[in-house]
């Protein structure tokens, strides 16, 4: 399927401590949930934040993001970028989930600059939205695990 896509960006805060069993199960069943939507993205949990990408079909990404909202394990849901792209940034995986212990957040101050209500995107070192988070992941500790 070719675009355009919806690429929606999202931050949130963690209501309730994330187990790495709770965030296992939040992958496989994003990843199953979103093959089936043909969508595809990345979720990063650091500490009590989440910081997510989603895009695919633009009534899938709105209903998904409508799901995400309604969650009960996470609050404070800020959108930092929602626009129409012509291709995927994250095409390859379902559902990529990189856990990030904050202290090594931290050390990669425009990341974690994402989760400041004042963010400024014009500020990003590369490209788009989206190419920024692939290449802070893998400055951080490599790439995400693909599904």
């Amino acid at each position: 399927m070719s675009g355009p896509y919806h690429q929606l960006i999202y931050t949130s805060d963690a209501s309730l401590d994330l187990t790495p069993e709770g965030l296992a199960s939040i992958r496989d069943s994003s990843q199953r949930n979103n093959a089936r939507d043909q969508i595809t993205g990345i979720l990063l949990h650091s500490g009590d934040q989440f910081l997510q990408v989603i895009e695919g079909p633009r009534a899938a990404v709105e209903r998904l993001h409508r799901l995400i909202a309604a969650d009960t394990r996470h609050e404070g849901m800020r959108t930092v970028l929602a626009h129409d792209v012509n291709q995927r940034d994250f095409g390859q995986w379902a559902m990529a989930v990189r856990e990030l212990p904050p202290e090594q957040l931290a050390q990669h101050q425009a990341l974690s600059q994402f989760f400041s209500p004042d963010f400024d995107l014009g500020s990003l070192r590369y490209g788009t939205p989206a190419t920024f988070l692939l290449q802070a992941f893998r400055e951080l500790n490599g790439a995400p695990e693909a599904p």
